[in-house]
């Protein structure tokens, strides 16, 4: 029987920048061609994170609001987010960089690419949100996230108030699961 490679770990730096008049965390690691990647880290850093790190300098923003960041009541809308996340992105990256986004975080990613083409070189979307089919309900439960629903039982547990701090951001925001505007 063999054994199954255990993926490398890549330690991350947590450090934090200021934009828009929000404190934004993020974890650093690696080198190389910067790797922006909007999440909201409450399940912890995955084992893309770590893969990306061992080849790239990998910045792993937290958005206002999201995870361990204190409530977001100030942004108004997906297009204020990625404004915010845009100027915290060029206050660490000088030049172009790879963006991804997760989800909630991919919407917000997307809307960045949109307002800052020259600094994004690359976008990639992983479950975006906002261009879900128009008569295909969001459903919010993580499970539905995955490829291989069995495996979501490996997430850790996460505090029920960053769940709940999440939700509000999110319903406040997103509108529609269906954004024809971005999708324009």
């Amino acid at each position: 029987m063999t054994q199954a490679a255990q993926p490398v770990t890549v330690p991350f730096q947590d450090r934090h920048t200021d934009a828009e008049g929000f404190r934004i965390r993020y974890l650093e690691a690696g080198g190389g061609d910067a790797v922006v990647m909007l999440d909201s880290m409450k399940w912890g850093l995955s084992q893309l994170h770590h893969a990306l790190a061992q080849r790239y300098r990998v910045l792993a923003l937290e958005p206002p609001g999201l995870g361990s960041s204190p409530a977001n009541t100030s942004s108004r809308s997906v297009k204020d987010l990625a404004r915010t996340m845009a100027q915290a992105a060029s206050n660490l990256v000088q030049g172009k960089y790879t963006l991804i986004g997760t989800s909630f975080s991919a919407n917000i990613a997307l809307w960045l690419a949109l307002q800052v083409p020259e600094q994004v070189e690359a976008l990639i979307l992983i479950s975006p949100t906002a261009i879900l089919p128009v008569d295909q309900p969001f459903d919010d439960r993580h499970e539905r996230l995955f490829a291989h629903a069995e495996n979501a039982h490996a997430l850790p547990s996460v505090d029920s108030a960053v769940l709940a701090r999440e939700q509000d951001l999110v319903l406040r925001l997103k509108g529609p699961t269906h954004d024809a505007e971005v999708e324009g």
